[in-house]
C-alpha cells in the first residue's frame, strides 16, 4: 500500500481504515454493553429452564444382554 498509492489515496485508505475500526469499536460496545447484559439475563435462564430433559438410565444387566445378543447375531 505505502508504495502503490499516491499520498490522496493513502490519506483516503487511512480515513476508511479509521472508519472501519470506529464502526467495530462500537459493536463492540453495544454488544459487551454490561447494562444490556443484566437485561438479558433472565431470558438466559427461563431458555435454560425449558431446555432440560430426563435421561433414562439402563441397568448394568439390560447393557450386557443387548452386547451379547449382538455377538450371538454376529456369529
Amino acid at each position: 500500500m505505502e508504495y502503490l498509492l499516491n499520498d490522496e489515496q493513502k490519506e483516503l485508505m487511512n480515513k476508511i481504515h479509521q472508519l472501519n475500526e470506529q464502526k467495530l469499536e462500537k459493536e463492540k460496545q453495544e454488544k459487551h454493553n454490561p447494562n444490556e447484559l443484566f437485561k438479558n439475563k433472565k431470558n438466559i435462564s427461563i431458555e435454560n429452564e425449558v431446555s432440560l430433559t430426563v435421561v433414562k438410565k439402563e441397568k448394568w444387566y439390560n447393557k450386557i444382554f443387548k452386547i451379547l445378543k449382538k455377538f450371538i447375531k454376529l456369529g
